[in-house]
């Protein structure tokens, strides 16, 4: 399967949140699956302000 990085972050963050939710334990199973890195994730989500809060395990806006 695949994660288009390139497609609008505001669509993206709200589909990796729903992946979080509904069908990882974590960062680390998701970025796994699709074979992608928490850095490059970071940093397409980051250019719109979002970053990863551990403890809600959700990609939340600064």
């Amino acid at each position: 399967m695949n994660l288009d990085l390139t497609m609008d972050p505001n669509i993206l963050v709200s589909i990796v949140n729903m992946k979080l939710r509904n069908d990882f334990d974590d960062i680390d199973d998701l970025v796994k699956y699709y074979d992608i890195t928490k850095e490059e994730l970071d940093s397409v989500l980051g250019k719109e302000e979002y970053f990863y809060c551990e403890s809600k395990r959700q990609y939340l806006i600064k």
